[in-house]
């Protein structure tokens, strides 16, 4: 059996729970962080329940699964679900975003279609998501951003952070309003076509390619987005995206860690003139949240459109 198999099994043979610390105690497995970090994978995939026991510890609980749709046991090898077999959340919908922690709130944003040309060589050591993602992950999406170079035409002579790079009407209206959320210590998350995620402050070249879950397969932009919250320790996760979009359905595919309290999905509603009004709408909302903390009942952009919020978490 596998490290994985055995703390599952443990978990699954004591109904009242089990904490890591005891964990590591009887199955001998070291370091300690290596037990947590399996038990955090196991609540993640669905196979396990975290939170606090009677004595406010923190343990291991198994999960009730609807009956006819136990855990697929492959999940527990290793191999990964697909972003269609990924479990969707219950969501309830409104349409305002509640009081954030902003130093503790990760915003997730998509890509624009306009790009600015140029840019330069970067010097020194540059920001980038590769630096809190897990090895494996972080070179998995290195791995696929360079099979995916070509097709995207990807041309990295010249480098501009990403937040400069995107010039369509989302990043117009809100580019002050990122820097703004950074300064105020929130995180930020790009999905790109061409980079699969990207900090707003990572050096990218340019490129010409819609972003396609297909090109970035085995659910990697949600296992990043979900990686990247539990690095950063947020509580909280907004997306600000289109609901029909592959940008939304990357989104809903993450399955966050149980850490996170609150996750929002913010979509514009539904109008003619989507092309400009519902980035724009995405702009000012993220503008409005990065002044009010918050999205407020019955918000409405300049052209009329409210937000569609379905909280997911």
């Amino acid at each position: 059996m596998t490290n994985r198999e055995r703390v599952l099994a443990l978990i699954r043979s004591e109904p009242d729970g089990i904490t890591d610390s005891e964990i590591r105690k009887r199955t001998g497995i070291r370091p300690h962080q290596q037990v947590n970090q399996i038990c955090r994978k196991l609540a993640q995939a669905g196979l396990t329940l975290r939170q606090r026991g009677k004595e406010g510890l923190l343990v291991n609980l198994r999960a009730s699964s609807p009956r006819g749709n136990q855990p697929n046991e492959r999940s527990v090898t290793g191999a990964r679900p697909s972003a269609h077999s990924l479990r969707r959340a219950r969501s309830s919908e409104g349409d305002e975003i509640p009081p954030l922690s902003i130093p503790r709130t990760l915003f997730v944003l998509p890509c624009s279609g306009a790009k600015e040309e140029g840019g330069r060589r970067a010097a020194g050591r540059q920001p980038s998501i590769l630096d809190s993602l897990p090895r494996r992950l972080a070179e998995e999406l290195v791995t696929k951003r360079s099979a995916n170079r070509r097709a995207a035409k990807v041309n990295d002579v010249a480098l501009l952070p990403a937040a400069a790079r995107y010039s369509g009407t989302l990043y117009r209206e809100a580019g002050h309003a990122i820097d703004g959320l950074h300064a105020a210590g929130a995180h930020s998350l790009i999905i790109s076509g061409g980079y699969g995620v990207v900090l707003p402050a990572e050096p990218i070249g340019w490129y010409n390619q819609e972003y396609r879950n297909a090109m970035w397969p085995d659910a990697l932009v949600p296992r990043c987005l979900s990686a990247y919250a539990e690095a950063t320790r947020a509580s909280s996760v907004v997306g600000l995206l289109s609901a029909t979009t592959q940008y939304a359905r990357a989104f809903r595919a993450a399955r966050w860690p149980v850490e996170i309290e609150n996750v929002f999905l913010a979509c514009p509603e539904p109008k003619p003139g989507a092309m400009v009004k519902t980035p724009r709408a995405i702009g000012e909302a993220l503008v409005a949240l990065s002044q009010d903390h918050r999205l407020r009942p019955g918000w409405k952009s300049s052209d009329g459109l409210a937000m569609q919020v379905a909280k997911l978490k």
